[in-house]
């Protein structure tokens, strides 16, 4: 990775946020230009999804409560919103397991696609060594895509 990618980090749990950030800002390669609450990008999504970001780490930490569909649906519908720009960012769900403990069918369904549309899945146990792997994966892969491919003669 030879560009500065830019971060955004949505997490629900604010220590989680906090941490995570402190983590990222250490490498030079990655400038976390933007870090929020889900509930603060519930209230401003158009805003903060018209910024140019590399990679989003999206923290959905799903528990077994009756919120759990919504949650779903609301997750992923934003990865869909961010899929849909024409540069769109990478995208890393850091979770927990998404098909732990789902009695609903519907709710296993929309694991699954939320887990094919997004880029990567990390589960909250994984180690920092790993995460930051799948972060530098991810970002190679999307600046080996985007350089124009120069043809011959």
């Amino acid at each position: 990775m030879d560009d500065i990618a830019k971060v955004l980090i949505l997490e629900k749990n604010c220590a989680q946020l906090i941490a995570l950030t402190v983590w990222l800002q250490q490498f030079p390669e990655l400038d976390v230009v933007g870090s929020m609450s889900v509930t603060e990008l519930k209230q401003s999504i158009d805003k903060n999804l018209t910024l140019e970001y590399d990679l989003i780490i999206y923290g959905l930490e799903i528990g077994n409560s009756e919120e759990v569909p919504l949650e779903l649906a609301m997750s992923l519908s934003l990865v869909r919103k961010v899929k849909s720009k024409a540069y769109a960012p990478a995208v890393i769900l850091l979770t927990n397991c998404l098909n732990e403990g789902q009695t609903n069918n519907t709710t296993t369904q929309m694991s699954h696609q939320l887990l094919r549309e997004s880029d990567a899945q990390l589960l909250m146990t994984d180690s920092l060594k790993d995460c930051y792997r799948e972060i530098t994966r991810l970002l190679s892969y999307k600046y080996a895509n985007k350089t124009p491919a120069i043809k011959a003669g």
